[in-house]
């Protein structure tokens, strides 16, 4: 139906499942009543979770990262699609995407909440000295737009190893 916003959980692309090994092919049911920490409402039995992982249905992400922290379980950073940690969060698709008919999102709507590009970068000064400040890139500044490297729907990726070196993950 045009024009019907559903919650963030549900607009996933298939990676979800493909990054977990589980469903491939299949993307995932769009459910409009599905809560964001419920896999199965719109992954089915899929595997989306490794097995033994404790039931994520009644959580949010404060809940998911205090075992995802690193040291307990891997971070979510580089799995999870964003669309599923805003969700997690309690942000709808029409927080960013409005009503009505689906558009893309600009970089200005995601700093709406994320503070300016400036502020990112002073959030993401590297502690060595190896690694360059992601969002303050020697060709661009702070004026890259955010959906270069994170993408809401799809895998994010690491836009500057198009043409550099560069190891790091993307959230």
């Amino acid at each position: 139906m045009p024009g019907l916003i559903l919650p963030a959980a549900l607009l996933i692309v298939s990676w979800g499942a493909q990054a977990s090994g589980a469903g491939k092919g299949t993307a995932p049911k769009q459910l409009e009543n599905a809560q964001a920490g419920d896999c199965a409402a719109c992954h089915g039995p899929a595997l989306v979770l490794p097995k033994g992982h404790a039931a994520t249905k009644d959580q949010d992400l404060g809940q998911c990262r205090e075992c995802h922290n690193g040291k307990k379980a891997p971070h979510l950073r580089g799995n999870l699609p964003l669309s599923h940690l805003h969700a997690l969060e309690g942000v709808s698709c029409a927080d960013c995407h409005g009503g009505g008919d689906r558009y893309a999102v600009e970089s200005g709507k995601c700093l709406e909440c994320h503070e300016s590009g400036e502020a990112v970068a002073k959030l993401t000064v590297p502690k060595d000295k190896v690694h360059n400040n992601p969002h303050e890139s020697p060709h661009y500044g702070t004026d890259l737009d955010c959906e270069m490297c994170h993408h809401a729907h799809a895998k994010s990726e690491n836009y500057c190893s198009q043409c550099h070196d560069e190891t790091r993950v993307v959230p």
